[in-house]
């Protein structure tokens, strides 16, 4: 799949951990009949996930309504470690942190980092999906991946106004 493109993809239904408990759901179920944004980070409580990549997304999280019905962020963590983190970040209770605690989504969608040269293990790359009644319409992998790129893409497809690319862009540009 090409990174900031339009694509067409189905996702794969795998089990993914809500919640902070070990209750599982399907990605299906949380995406289903729904355009749902999907972010991937590499950690909970790393240095560019924590100050920039997810605040950044809970920040614009008034003006995401308004183009989602949801906000999903993935990482490969256990579940206990996201329900801390998204204390910590204070995230609405519509933005989901869930816990791909052994990887499969991350694997199956060919977006694993190797990251045991910083004792990690196997971690998500940081990415974006926009997706609409389960089908990807939407990549972006890293640089990507954070919310002023989306917002141009959000932009593109009518989503939100001029006025409220604007303001995204002006807070980080």
């Amino acid at each position: 799949m090409d990174e900031g493109q339009s694509v067409d993809w189905q996702l794969p239904d795998v089990t993914l951990a809500i919640n902070g408990t070990k209750d599982q759901v399907y990605l299906s179920q949380l995406i289903s009949n729904q355009r749902v944004l999907i972010i991937g980070c590499p950690g909970a409580f790393l240095p560019t996930c924590t100050e920039k990549h997810i605040p950044g997304y809970r920040d614009f999280m008034p003006l995401l309504r308004k183009a989602v019905d949801r906000v999903v962020c993935v990482a490969v963590n256990d579940p206990y470690v996201l329900k801390e983190w998204a204390s910590e970040l204070n995230c609405p209770p519509d933005f989901l942190l869930v816990a791909d605690w052994q990887g499969k989504l991350t694997s199956t969608l060919g977006l694993e980092l190797d990251a045991r040269a910083y004792h990690m293990g196997s971690r998500c790359r940081r990415f974006c999906l926009l997706v609409e009644h389960g089908v990807v319409v939407w990549f972006g992998l890293e640089e990507d991946a954070f919310v002023e790129r989306l917002a141009v893409v959000l932009r593109h497809l009518d989503l939100i106004s001029a006025s409220e690319l604007n303001e995204i862009q002006t807070r980080f540009f």
